[in-house]
């Protein structure tokens, strides 16, 4: 049992094959990368900066983990974290989410492989901060059919976000396209989302 348990972080495949050959140095090898994968994932540490710290520092942040305190809002052409104190906007990554554009799930896949970022802490809070989502506006108008008109409940959100931080490098905007993610291509970075924590929704 204590062999099945260390190949959690492999196929099952493999891990049925390096039952049979647990006196290998192949087995030896992977058990002990699986082993320093779960070490990493329990102690990794993100860094504390604002958005406008992190864009002006690229060097410093790109790539990393980073916990930034931003604010979650939107339009119906998509949601992005944004800082008011600076320019620059960018949008959450969720490790879990398929079906996406490649452009987004190549960074996705990077982190979940160099980090170990494959889901987000499910407490309370991030219960909290999914139900919020669902009631953002989006600055469009829905009428019901019993007559009532719902425009969301909630401006923004603010909260402290936890996860791995890629910057587009050498961003720019010409004719008002910008070559980072997301509509127009004016999303500057991207957060592989790990945990969210301090929710404060601001209501409309």
């Amino acid at each position: 049992m204590g062999k099945l348990r260390e190949c959690r972080a492999i196929t099952i495949v493999s891990c049925l094959v390096l039952l049979f050959v647990s006196g290998s140095p192949a087995y030896s090898q992977i058990a002990a990368r699986a082993k320093a994968l779960r070490e990493s994932i329990r102690t990794l540490t993100f860094a504390k900066a604002s958005i406008c710290e992190a864009l002006a520092n690229p060097d410093q942040f790109d790539g990393k983990p980073v916990e930034i305190h931003a604010r979650y809002s939107g339009t119906w052409e998509g949601a992005w974290l944004s800082d008011n104190d600076c320019e620059g906007a960018g949008e959450l990554v969720m490790p879990f989410q398929r079906g996406m554009d490649e452009s987004y799930a190549r960074v996705q896949r990077q982190v979940a492989r160099q980090f170990g970022i494959r889901d987000v802490v499910r407490n309370k809070e991030w219960q909290e901060f999914d139900a919020a989502t669902r009631k953002l506006s989006n600055g469009m108008v829905f009428v019901m059919p019993n007559g009532f008109v719902n425009k969301g409940e909630y401006d923004y959100i603010t909260a402290n976000f936890a996860g791995v931080l890629v910057i587009k490098r050498n961003f720019r905007v010409k004719n008002g396209f910008g070559n980072g993610w997301g509509h127009l291509g004016m999303s500057r970075f991207l957060l592989v989302v790990r945990s969210v924590s301090d929710l404060s929704p601001h209501p409309l």
